[in-house]
């Protein structure tokens, strides 16, 4: 037994194939699940899979597994194989191992295209027509679960040299049909099977369960098949084809291209004809480049100048590109002429950027990106000054001081006479002084901030109630 050494330990492995009956080709069986399993351990692999048709031999009882044995279970000089592949290509070899497959166990021509695996859950519907696949899913290491299988993650794989080299068509779903980035043909390797085989029984603590593991599974009452293929032309609305993927992607919203604010008020007074200090800022913050171009505005928004890292834009009038985190500066000026006549004026508009695809997604819709901008015209503030009114009341200020002046000077003439004696001079001169101070008052009753300073209009404000108390 030097040469045939015991390799390690299973439970007990059933008939694989005596006579007319194959245990494989009809589902899952225990001999295909110890080889996939051995396989994705030795390579590392996401998933594995053989063909059904290799699969010999009339088992052996539980306990010792010898190197003769696993060479009666598959007697071919086969080698491992390691490749890279998309959940689309994975979809499209299962799809269609379960479509050509007889899931008979007997010997049928077709019998063998069944593939055993290791790291999925295949389910498929023998009684449908043509595509008989219902779902895939796939063991994710990480989550320690089977999740269903995703269309566009790359997936490493591990088969054997007769699948990825020899078996018809499966070279190319193996490789040679592979279209999308990152996938990877499979490599045929140097290590026979059966040694790979032997190591991974040999590295197990306990002995290999040879029970079934639920990976093909037959759901009869299942009646809608898996598709995960797509066409050009199937893209339904809101989705573009992009050729690199084999895909209908849906169409970005274009939701994070904003403006820096969402309105701007400006208030200016009647004299003001524009105003030239508009500013705003239109920020790209999707992860994807786009496209900007001025769609709508009010005819009294001008634009006067945009600049995008620091250097100008010849016109928004035509597409500027904004890659993922650029900012667009654009500065604008308002014309109060366009708001027609009137005194107290207010004008409210939408000033709105279309938004498309920078390259990518090219054929979706996009969407508008808006700001709104108010615009004030007031009339000038109406304090009521006095005006000339002023000078009115400086002439009758001096009027009276004159007549006082004129009538003090009478008295003082005639001091003598004897009426302005019996009058007492004296008196009818400080009247005369009264009426001149009280007169005087009208001088800055005339007075306010239109002709001086707050200050002084304060001063002569105040100055009032003295000069006519004094008076």
């Amino acid at each position: 037994q030097q040469n045939n050494p015991i390799v390690g330990y299973t439970g007990f492995m059933p008939i694989s194939r005596i006579d007319d009956y194959r245990a494989c080709k009809s589902g899952e069986c225990p001999l295909g699940n110890l080889f996939t399993d051995a396989i994705r351990w030795f390579t590392g692999a996401d998933v594995a899979f053989t063909s059904s048709g290799g699969y010999r031999g009339e088992g052996w009882p539980a306990g010792p597994v010898r190197l003769t044995d696993l060479y009666a279970g598959l007697p071919f000089p086969n080698s491992e194989c390691v490749g890279t592949m998309s959940g689309l290509s994975l979809f499209k070899l299962l799809n269609y191992t379960t479509s050509v497959a007889t899931f008979e166990g007997t010997d049928t021509s077709e019998g063998g295209r069944l593939l055993q695996v290791s790291g999925l859950r295949v389910t498929y519907n023998t009684k449908l027509k043509y595509s008989r696949l219902i779902a895939v899913d796939v063991w994710d290491i990480q989550e320690k679960d089977y999740l269903p299988l995703d269309r566009l993650k790359l997936y490493t794989f591990a088969s054997d040299s007769y699948v990825c080299g020899a078996y018809d068509r499966y070279p190319e779903l193996t490789g040679g049909d592979f279209v999308l980035a990152g996938e990877v043909p499979g490599t045929i390797g140097e290590n026979l099977v059966q040694n790979i085989v032997a190591d991974y029984l040999g590295q197990l603590e306990d002995p290999w369960d040879t029970s079934s593991r639920g990976r093909l599974v037959n759901d009869t009452s299942a009646l809608k098949h898996m598709d995960l293929t797509q066409e050009s032309n199937s893209c339904p609305r809101n989705h573009v084809w992009v050729a690199e993927t084999l895909s209908c992607w849906e169409c970005p919203s274009f939701e994070n291209v904003v403006f820096s604010d969402e309105a701007l008020y400006f208030e200016v007074d009647s004299d003001t004809s524009v105003v030239d200090d508009g500013r705003i800022v239109l920020v790209n913050r999707e992860a994807i480049d786009v496209s900007v171009r001025l769609k709508s505005k009010p005819n009294w928004v001008q634009f006067t100048s945009a600049s995008l890292d620091e250097k100008e834009v010849d016109s928004v009038d035509y597409p500027i590109g904004l890659s993922s985190g650029d900012s667009l500066v654009l500065n604008f000026s308002l014309n109060t002429n366009a708001l027609g006549s009137g005194v107290d004026r207010t004008a409210l508009g939408t000033v709105s950027f279309g938004v498309q695809d920078g390259g990518r997604y090219k054929g979706c819709d996009g969407k508008d990106t808006a700001f709104e901008v108010e615009l004030r015209v007031t009339p000038p503030d109406n304090y009521n000054y006095l005006g000339d009114f002023f000078y009115v009341g400086v002439a009758f200020s001096v009027i009276v001081l004159l007549t006082a002046l004129c009538f003090t000077s009478f008295v003082y003439i005639y001091r003598k006479k004897r009426v302005i004696k019996v009058m007492q001079p004296m008196f009818l001169v400080t009247i005369c002084v009264g009426v001149a101070i009280m007169g005087s008052a009208m001088i800055p009753m005339g007075i306010d901030d239109g002709l001086v300073s707050d200050r002084g209009a304060d001063i002569a404000c105040m100055s009032i109630p003295w000069l006519l108390s004094t008076g």
